[in-house]
């Protein structure tokens, strides 16, 4: 069952199914003739009027066109750019990376913005934040990282990154968590209720060979997917810190979740594979 659709613009309609909770975006009310039918469809009656009423569902509208590509989608292909000045001269510049689908299609654009005087100071500990845009240039994605420690020593302060889409709406945090050994990280849904949980190895050296990060269920008895940073070529990884990263899960993980994954991605590439300033 339909709830009565918003008005969005002349040509667009934005409705909620009552079920699901999902919300609709159709081209006119023709699309379904039973909105004709015993139903009151509420027009603006000024384009200030009609501003109004798709600013206060806009992020609905905005969460809409991101999840539907999310839908079907079982994974991710990372791939962090080559910076010249970074490679030649070991000044630490701004991270930007091509997101793929699984079968090599670019969807988004990521990158880092972040102050000068933090990445110095800091290093791979800077607050930042990640613009993720479409293939237009639209900002869809947004993430946020504060400044806490990385050390075990400090149980009380460790990282985490806050995902929001659209820009403005959380729907989704990774936390670390304290162990002695092991690399931990819990994904929050956006009541910052645990969901899954994130396993890493003991040692993060490796030649040859994917680092990989499991991903589990809450009571980790079952492994739904992992974060792989791909070995990239001695060269690359001996003078660079450009890395590959694949992030596989079910087709089935919900939206947000799997949105969340890709920044614990990004959160894992910041801890633990970026060089620091030389």
């Amino acid at each position: 069952m339909l709830c009565t659709p918003w008005w969005i613009c002349s040509k667009h309609w934005l409705t909620r199914d009552c079920a699901s909770s999902n919300f609709l975006v159709f081209n006119s009310h023709e699309d379904h003739p039973e909105w004709l039918n015993n139903r009151c469809l509420h027009f603006p009656q000024s384009a200030h009027q009609g501003w109004n009423i798709f600013s206060r569902y806009k992020r609905h509208f905005g969460q809409l066109l991101i999840f539907n590509l999310f839908t079907m989608i079982e994974g991710f292909l990372i791939r962090q750019q080559l910076e010249l000045v970074e490679a030649l001269l070991g000044f630490e510049m701004n991270n930007k990376y091509e997101v793929k689908n699984k079968i090599g299609q670019q969807i988004y654009f990521a990158a880092e913005s972040s102050n000068v005087c933090c990445k110095l100071i800091c290093g791979s500990r800077r607050s930042l934040k990640i613009h993720i845009m479409d293939n237009m240039g639209t900002e869809v994605i947004r993430m946020r990282r504060p400044v806490r420690c990385t050390s075990c020593w400090c149980p009380c302060c460790l990282q985490k990154l806050e995902v929001q889409a659209p820009p403005g709406e959380p729907i989704g945090y990774i936390v670390q968590k304290w162990h002695p050994c092991l690399l931990k990280f819990v994904i929050q849904d956006e009541n910052k209720a645990a969901v899954l949980k994130i396993r890493g190895p003991c040692c993060l050296s490796s030649c040859g060979h994917s680092i990989n990060f499991k991903i589990k269920n809450l009571d980790e008895s079952k492994t739904i997917g992992k974060i792989a940073k791909n070995w990239s070529g001695m060269l690359t990884e001996v003078l660079t810190d450009v890395d590959n990263f694949v992030v596989d899960f079910p087709m089935t993980l919900d939206v947000r979740i799997k949105t969340t994954l890709l920044g614990a991605c990004f959160l894992i590439d910041f801890m633990y594979f970026e060089k620091r300033p030389r």
